[in-house]
């Protein structure tokens, strides 16, 4: 029923206008989810572990972007987790990054955030430039290609590498 009908309605090109306030009401229930969702040391589990990282990151972002202040407990919890990880891949990078960034002055930590970005410049073209300024998943998903690139990759990459500039890594 319910999908038919959105189904229906991306296809017409016909979008049903929201109010300001439904608006707001589906973005404090979506923050409501997101709580309840967040497990007890701080991150968000996806389907794939390797994932975590990236995941807890967009999660964070996302918060601090619908209104939730950097001394929530919930953000201070994802953010400690954040800063006890390694990140190494495009996807995780880019979403780190643009959480940090969201932080604002004072809890940003400079020295991880230049690192960041110089670990995501370097996994351009599946880290051999060669390969060109796109970004991918190490090697196709398989590891078969190591020149593989995929477009949504890139734009985490682009994103990221855009809120460390705003970060003032140049």
């Amino acid at each position: 029923g319910s999908v038919l009908l959105a189904v229906l309605v991306v296809c017409s090109g016909v979008v049903p206008a929201q109010t300001n306030e439904q608006v707001d009401t589906s973005i404090a229930s979506g923050v409501q989810w997101m709580l309840a969702a967040q497990t007890s040391d701080g991150s968000w589990r996806g389907s794939q572990f390797e994932n975590y990282r990236g995941f807890t990151a967009l999660c964070a972002y996302t918060l601090l972007k619908c209104g939730l202040p950097k001394d929530h407990p919930s953000v201070r919890l994802a953010f400690d987790w954040l800063d006890r990880q390694e990140f190494h891949r495009t996807y995780d990078l880019g979403c780190a990054l643009m959480a940090y960034e969201a932080l604002g002055k004072g809890r940003r930590p400079m020295e991880l955030i230049r690192e960041y970005a110089k670990k995501l410049v370097g996994t351009a073209g599946n880290g051999q430039r060669k390969n060109g300024g796109r970004w991918g998943y190490p090697g196709n998903h398989s590891g078969a290609d190591m020149g593989w690139t995929d477009l949504s990759n890139t734009q985490f990459a682009v994103l990221g590498l855009r809120a460390a500039r705003r970060c003032g890594v140049k």
